[in-house]
């Protein structure tokens, strides 16, 4: 009987020390992003070209996140991506918020001639620092 009930106790104790469903982590839901404006003009008239973008990252989450973003275009079969880290807006996204992220850029037409650039794809990372 002694030995049944040391089982017993050793049993519930193996058991209560597993954890419980409270003390797993969270599960974070993905950024989610709306294109708000995407603009690319071929030649300015200025012997440039210009590309524009406003982007809105939304965290869904109930805790702040940190991370990094990158927004990949094409123009004639090539893929272009941009990885924006440090020292731009949206890299830290407070709790159910939202930010807008804008970027303008011009190129020079010596570099060649692009007659179109589309956006294929816009990607939020989270930084595990």
């Amino acid at each position: 009987m002694l030995k049944k009930l040391l089982t017993l106790i050793v049993v519930v104790a193996l058991g209560n020390s597993c954890g419980s469903d409270d003390d797993t982590p969270a599960t974070l839901q993905e950024v989610q992003y709306e294109v708000l404006a995407f603009e690319f003009i071929p030649d300015t008239g200025n012997n440039t070209n210009r590309l524009s973008y406003e982007i809105r990252f939304t965290n869904p989450n109930a805790v702040t996140i940190t991370g990094w973003y990158q927004v990949s275009t094409t123009n004639g079969g090539l893929t272009n991506v941009r990885v924006f880290r440090n020292d731009v807006s949206c890299t830290t996204l407070a709790a159910n918020s939202s930010c807008t992220f804008t970027h303008e850029e011009e190129a020079s037409l010596d570099n060649g001639f692009i007659p179109s650039r589309e956006l294929v794809d816009v990607s939020y990372f989270l930084s595990l620092d």
